[in-house]
């Protein structure tokens, strides 16, 4: 990336950092040349995971669309901490504004 935002870079490069700029801090998106072992011209993926909640996002970006998907994996234990965490990135919580989600 160069100091110009968008200058200089693909369509899906561009979708690739709108989507990555969106988190506080921005995440790292970078270029990759397969999609599903499936070989991609200008294909983007963007992936963050925490360790500590088990629970992460990932997108990828190819033919002018983006795939994101939040996810899970961890012991069962995980799942009231992991339906909070997709509740409020979905707007389906109703207590939002409370400090517990």
């Amino acid at each position: 990336m160069n100091g110009f935002p968008y200058f200089n870079m693909t369509e899906n490069e561009k979708i690739a950092k709108a989507f990555a700029e969106q988190f506080s801090p921005a995440l790292k998106y970078i270029r990759t040349e397969r999609i599903n072992n499936v070989p991609m011209q200008d294909a983007w993926q963007i992936s963050y995971w925490d360790d500590a909640r088990a629970t992460g996002v990932t997108a990828v970006v190819f033919a002018g669309q983006i795939h994101a998907y939040l996810e899970s994996a961890g012991p069962g234990s995980i799942a009231a901490d992991s339906a909070r965490a997709f509740a409020k990135a979905l707007g389906l919580r109703g207590d939002l504004d409370n400090g517990t989600a």
